[in-house]
């Protein structure tokens, strides 16, 4: 094959198919990670939510969070958070919530 013809095949197969490598799309811009890091950032940085583990997955569409934390009775939605990030739109919440963050050490008696 010829580079003219090589160039003719990769440019048809860029413009016209949608080639998919793992989960990024061959072209796009981003780092194929790029939205889990996102993600584990944007909630690690909100103060009410204290997390031992967390692990962000990639789906189609959205995130799978895992691991364990603590939050406050009242404390942030973590799905809804999540959702803020650009190209999240479900979420699949496997988080284990093992106490109140604010808990108050006991007094002796």
């Amino acid at each position: 094959m010829s580079n003219s013809q090589l160039r003719s095949a990769s440019a048809s197969a860029t413009s016209t198919d949608s080639v998919r490598c793992g989960d990024a799309v061959l072209g796009f811009q981003h780092h194929p990670h790029q939205v889990e890091q996102q993600v584990q950032r944007h909630l690690l940085a909100e103060p009410a939510l204290k997390f031992s583990t967390l692990v962000v997955r990639r789906t189609e569409g959205g995130v799978c969070l895992q691991g364990t934390m603590e939050t406050e009775p009242d404390g942030p939605d973590v799905a809804s958070l999540a959702k803020q990030v650009s190209g999240v739109t479900s979420v699949i919440n496997q988080l284990l919530i093992t106490g109140s963050a604010t808990r108050r050490p006991q007094q002796p008696r």
